[in-house]
């Protein structure tokens, strides 16, 4: 089966290979011949005269085209969600070039994921499309995907019931982990190879996190009970340095910065963990998501300590749920320190199987 794919980023970015679409194309790519549509946004003056083009890239059976946009200069204005002015530009050129591929490949069937916010929406085609709905995005862009959906792919339940509520057949595709990986490492080792030994430590992999950066705190209250905690981060953006400032305004001992951390690596930082954080915010955002991080932490067989997750709110011991504060994140780090639980059984979660599942909506939707 010919497949079209537009992931939510671009391919190459940071976290690419992290990411979802990289595993599940991964997977996808043994079984289908999949066409992956990328972008990048030019940067220099001489590439202006590339907008709108494409470049292919790979070989059967994993294709990439990557369309060639203006830079998004809303962002220096502005930092919320982009207006549909924003982005009228790159979705035209955008359209064009998806509309252009799709003429060449004859796909049978199309993948959509919110990439709006970069390209604006893309076109949309007469062909059977699957949403996978990864982040809770404003009403009006969602209306658009929902609407031109054959069927919905949601990383969480209360996603999925979106999809039902436009009348859409609706599967729940959660994030999952490349389990081999993880069973190829084990803490103690983990922790000699990158000098964590004789620390208990708790990370922050990924930086998603609360601009109140309340976790802070409540490290540096968790340090005065237990001096042999490190607090370790790992990836980069925008979170880095109001993080490393505000550590530093605290007096954190033992905090280590890695900066960024190459996929092939990042599995040691897991496993060198024995709390690890999500501490977000109590909004929609943060309780609609499946974030990798949570589960490749379980993997690992580290505890973790969430602000409101609806998806790991029951069924995952060794996941605590505290209120988006400090104090209430001190209490769950260290009852996670002195009381581990064990990780939940993970096979369903494995890229593979969640690959498959995948593959079986292709099957039920197109004739």
């Amino acid at each position: 089966m010919k497949v079209l794919w537009i992931p939510q980023l671009p391919v190459g970015s940071n976290g690419w290979e992290g990411s979802r679409h990289y595993h599940l194309l991964r997977h996808l790519g043994r079984t289908h011949q999949v066409h992956v549509i990328s972008w990048r946004h030019v940067k220099r003056l001489t590439e202006l005269m590339k907008l709108g083009t494409c470049v292919r890239n790979g070989q059967a059976p994993l294709f990439q085209h990557s369309i060639y946009l203006a830079p998004g200069l809303y962002r220096i204005f502005s930092k919320s969600y982009p207006k549909r002015y924003h982005v009228a530009f790159n979705q035209h050129l955008f359209r064009h070039s998806v509309t252009a591929i799709a003429d060449a490949v004859d796909p049978d069937v199309c993948v959509y994921s919110s990439s709006h916010h970069a390209t604006g929406f893309p076109p949309v085609l007469p062909t059977p499309t699957v949403f996978d709905y990864l982040d809770y995005s404003p009403p009006w862009v969602e209306d658009f995907y929902m609407s031109h959906a054959t069927a919905v792919a949601a990383v969480s339940l209360p996603l999925a019931a979106v999809g039902r509520r436009f009348h859409k057949p609706a599967y729940w595709i959660p994030n999952g982990v490349d389990l081999e990986k993880y069973r190829s490492v084990n803490r103690q080792e983990a922790k000699q190879k990158l000098g964590l030994a004789g620390h208990s430590v708790v990370s922050l992999i990924g930086l998603t996190c609360s601009p109140r950066l309340y976790f802070l705190d409540a490290i540096a209250e968790v340090q005065k009970e237990r001096p042999d905690v490190m607090f370790l981060t790992a990836g980069s953006g925008p979170s880095l340095d109001p993080i490393v400032k505000r550590a530093r305004e605290l007096g954190l001992r033992n905090f280590r910065d890695v900066g960024w951390v190459p996929n092939t690596d990042v599995h040691w930082y897991f496993a060198a963990t024995d709390v690890g954080l999500y501490p977000g915010d109590d909004v929609a955002y943060y309780r609609l998501a499946s974030p990798l991080k949570i589960i490749e932490y379980a993997a690992a067989g580290a505890q973790v300590v969430t602000s409101p997750v609806d998806l790991f709110a029951t069924g995952w011991p060794p996941v605590r749920t505290a209120c988006a504060d400090a104090p209430s994140f001190k209490r769950a780090i260290l009852e996670s320190l002195d009381e581990p639980r064990p990780a939940p059984d993970l096979t369903s979660y494995d890229w593979s199987a969640l690959a498959t599942r995948f593959g079986e909506i292709f099957d039920s939707i197109v004739p």
